[in-house]
């Protein structure tokens, strides 16, 4: 009955809640901690490994990818082993988060991978049309107004050539402060500083209409999928491929899928189910 309620209690709520521009800067211990816990058995790392499956459909084929935002890598290093035919680039504008990414990709022995210093609305030290693939998780509310989210997605359409593979993901703006309590509430089991920066990270969001509005810049063939009823998420996403340089995907992928405990195995079924329900494919 309670998650009924907090579902209707969204759903009827009829104007969106006022966007905070996320304050929250990780430092230090914080940046170590929450960088250990997507490396762990834990709900982060199955939520990775659910956006790393899909991704790796949209970028199959792909030679070069940009990762907009990778902060510590955890993310970004899981897709590049599942796909070890394709060049991965992270970018991020905080040094002491490229410094730990360096480090965990050299902890990892992952080969395919490089990082670059740059701010996401600008990409000022990347060439046009050098890259066929961009990939982003959870970031782009990090950045400040919606003049600087259309601003990244000018650079995606420049930096993109080729068939413009795209997957990106992100929270999507709430209409009820109760919902996301309720999201919380859900996650309570989960570390403080993991709460903390999902709070931040929920109520920074962006509207589901200012990623529509993207079909407007970035002109490639994607679709976005949302969590239904209760909108909180949503995937940017081109048509999955297939193709012969990703024959030990599976593989690989089933590897990563079994260090998952039951419960956070859990946590990624769930995850599959709410976007197969919204058409994701």
């Amino acid at each position: 009955m309670k998650h009924i309620l907090a579902i209707l209690r969204e759903l009827f709520s009829k104007k969106l809640l006022e966007r905070e521009i996320e304050k929250m800067v990780m430092t230090g211990e914080q940046v170590l901690s929450y960088s250990a816990y997507g490396e762990a058995d834990s709900a982060l790392r199955a939520a990775y490994l659910f956006h790393a499956y899909w991704a790796s459909q949209s970028f199959s084929g792909c030679k070069r990818v940009i990762d907009l935002g990778c902060g510590p890598a955890n993310q970004l290093l899981l897709l590049a082993k599942l796909n070890p035919q394709t060049h991965f680039v992270g970018v991020d504008l905080s040094e002491d988060m490229l410094k730990l990414a360096q480090k965990n990709k050299e902890s990892s022995g992952i080969n395919n991978v490089e990082f670059v210093a740059d701010d996401i609305t600008q990409l000022s030290k990347l060439a046009d049309k050098s890259f066929d693939g961009v990939f982003s998780s959870v970031a782009l509310h990090h950045v400040s107004t919606e003049k600087d989210l259309y601003a990244v997605f000018n650079q995606v359409e420049r930096v993109l050539s080729g068939p413009k593979a795209l997957y990106i993901t992100d929270f999507i703006l709430l209409k009820n402060p109760k919902s996301i309590d309720y999201l919380l509430e859900l996650n309570w089991q989960q570390p403080e500083l993991f709460r903390l920066e999902y709070l931040n990270s929920l109520k920074a969001a962006f509207s589901l209409a200012h990623f529509k509005k993207v079909h407007e810049l970035v002109h490639t063939d994607f679709k976005i999928y949302h969590t239904k009823l209760a909108n909180f998420l949503m995937i940017m996403k081109t048509p999955s491929l297939t193709t012969e340089e990703n024959m030990n995907f599976s593989q690989l992928f089933n590897d990563e899928v079994r260090k998952l405990s039951i419960k956070n195995l859990q946590t990624y079924r769930d995850l599959s189910l709410m976007f197969r329900v919204s058409g994701l494919k």
